[in-house]
């Protein structure tokens, strides 16, 4: 059957896109889940937070030159990964004159998929030719959000802006799985009234919002900040034993539909 590929993603950034990512990659590799993560931000936050070398191959070369991506694969913190490159940057201009742009990722990954649980895929804070390549390739897109307005408005934009355009033209199988709400500080009145404006979005698309939010943690921070193990360090820190059940939900939800 080959891997399940999801994509995390929203316009917006501080979304806690990254850490949901490496929290994935570190929950289903505990689990002795096959995992490769993907990292199509330019900024290359994942690779870093993972422990990747972001010389020799990346992404950028297959996507770019079509270099086999089984070339680019490093051997990381949780599983496998494929690092970014700052090219990604320039990744829409460099893309604007070819043909079937949106299917790069997808033929990059396709040899890989049998040997693989789970492909997760990070994406950058934008609406351009990484995320629309990632979605191309998906099964499944989770969005995060922080709850307030501002990243309401920018699940809105993602869903009509790239998330329809490409169920409807290159991926009609792609999928939102849900929206996790991230870095929440649970005991103020925004974030309880913000569940029913979300809850509501949610249902308009047709996914849910799941029943894990994620606190605010400085914690999450250091542990990237000093490439240490995600989840050694959870003792007395809520939001990674909250990684930890979301992880829970989502396989959950994953190993329902198969």
């Amino acid at each position: 059957m080959g891997a399940k590929v999801i994509t995390v993603a929203l316009n917006k950034g501080g979304t806690g896109k990254t850490t949901t990512v490496q929290a994935l990659a570190a929950g289903l590799s505990q689990m002795g889940k096959r995992v490769l993560s993907v990292d199509m931000d330019s900024q290359g936050n994942l690779s870093v937070a993972m422990g990747a070398k972001r010389s020799g191959r990346t992404v950028y070369e297959s996507l770019v030159t079509g270099d086999d991506a089984d070339a680019a694969i490093q051997h990381v913190n949780y599983g496998d990964m494929i690092a970014s490159s700052p090219r990604l940057a320039d990744l829409d201009t460099v893309l604007s004159r070819t043909t079937a742009k949106e299917y790069r990722l997808k033929e990059a990954i396709a040899p890989l998929k049998e040997r693989y649980d789970y492909i997760l895929i990070d994406t950058p804070p934008s609406l351009g030719a990484e995320l629309s390549n990632a979605l191309t390739a998906s099964n499944y897109v989770i969005l995060t959000a922080q709850p307030n307005s501002f990243s309401l408005d920018g699940i809105d934009m993602i869903y009509r802006s790239v998330i329809q355009p490409v169920q409807k033209y290159t991926n009609q199988n792609l999928r939102i799985l849900g929206i996790l709400l991230t870095r929440c500080k649970k005991n103020t009145s925004i974030f309880k009234e913000s569940l029913e404006d979300f809850s509501s979005i949610a249902k308009e698309m047709d996914t849910v919002l799941f029943d894990t939010s994620i606190s605010d943690s400085v914690r999450i921070q250091v542990i990237q900040s000093y490439n240490l193990d995600f989840f050694s360090k959870s003792s007395g820190c809520t939001a990674l034993g909250e990684y930890a059940d979301f992880t829970n939900e989502f396989l959950d939800k994953i190993e329902g539909e198969r």
